[in-house]
């Protein structure tokens, strides 16, 4: 077989394999990366290059497995292929893997804290505390309907009538709708922290700590304050051998978030309280602040 060089430190060269060559070659690959029958790979390298025509084409002939060959690489149909699931394996160089990950990024907005929008079947509105209906823009409280929610709580029949209102189901989630999509502000109940006049969500200030070095895991929550009605409180996780304090936290937090929703209190915990499926209980988050003095203003 003969390849022809690339050119880039002169005239391309021919490069002359012989039989021997290939065998070293393909037996040694296929011995490194456990080729078998039953692979499934995709070519999109081309067969003018060594690690397309051998790398990928003739390891897959020697081993007996299947290759999969585009006329040309495209990013879309490549991807495609990956999420179809029964390729084993894949290889391409630096240049196609920057593509596939510029088409990633193009395929869809990315916007943290929205969840789009309801299945087939299922409505969904928003309501205020009265139970009307709000618009785009403003809070309300999350309210579905469809044939696929649940008939009523076993033998509650008070918790079932307060859970429904007009054959809505009320998830006690707050929510906002924006460009379509609805972004969750967390539980009213929870993660609503009013203070100030200002009524702010829990789950946007702990996204924006999460982002801190030192900071592996964080829950943000409401404690009653005479003057303010609640303060914003957090306890956090520290990354390993990390160290945090509170002034600290604020300066930072000061760059990235409204003065009103910057935490008034810290608590470094070793762990979170949690629940049996691993959520973090709130009420018991709060419960470390009670009765702190020296919560900053």
């Amino acid at each position: 077989m003969i390849l022809y060089t690339s050119g880039t430190t002169g005239k391309p060269k021919g490069v002359v394999s012989t039989h021997a060559n290939l065998c070293a070659q393909v037996t040694s690959l296929v011995a490194a990366w456990d080729w078998r029958a039953d692979d499934r790979i995709l070519l999109v390298l081309p067969l003018h290059h060594v690690h397309g025509i051998v790398n990928v084409l003739s390891c897959a002939l020697w081993s007996g497995a299947r290759c999969d060959m585009l006329p040309k690489f495209d990013a879309g149909e490549t991807w495609r292929r990956i999420a179809r699931g029964d390729l084993t394996l894949f290889m391409a160089v630096p240049t196609i893997y920057h593509k596939l990950i510029a088409a990633w990024d193009a395929a869809g907005e990315r916007r943290p804290g929205f969840v789009g929008t309801s299945l087939p079947g299922v409505e969904v509105r928003l309501v205020d505390a009265d139970g009307t209906p709000v618009g785009p823009g403003t809070p309300g409280e999350l309210e579905v309907r469809g044939s696929g929610v649940f008939l009523e709580y076993w033998r509650r029949p008070d918790a079932t009538a307060t859970a429904f209102r007009s054959g809505w189901f009320r998830t006690g989630d707050v929510a906002v709708l924006e460009n379509g999509s609805y972004r969750i502000l967390g539980r009213s109940s929870v993660d609503i922290i009013k203070t100030g006049g200002y009524k702010i969500s829990a789950l946007e200030i702990e996204e924006v700590l999460r982002t801190h070095a030192a900071v592996a895991e964080c829950a943000v929550v409401g404690v009653e304050d005479a003057e303010w009605g609640e303060r914003v409180c957090a306890a956090v996780e520290l990354v390993p051998g990390s160290q945090l304090t509170l002034p600290e936290l604020q300066a930072w937090a000061k760059q990235r978030l409204a003065p009103y929703k910057v935490p008034r209190a810290l608590s470094v915990v070793d762990a979170l309280p949690r629940n049996a499926l691993g959520k973090v209980v709130k009420p018991e988050v709060g419960k470390l602040f009670r009765g702190v003095s020296g919560v900053s203003p």
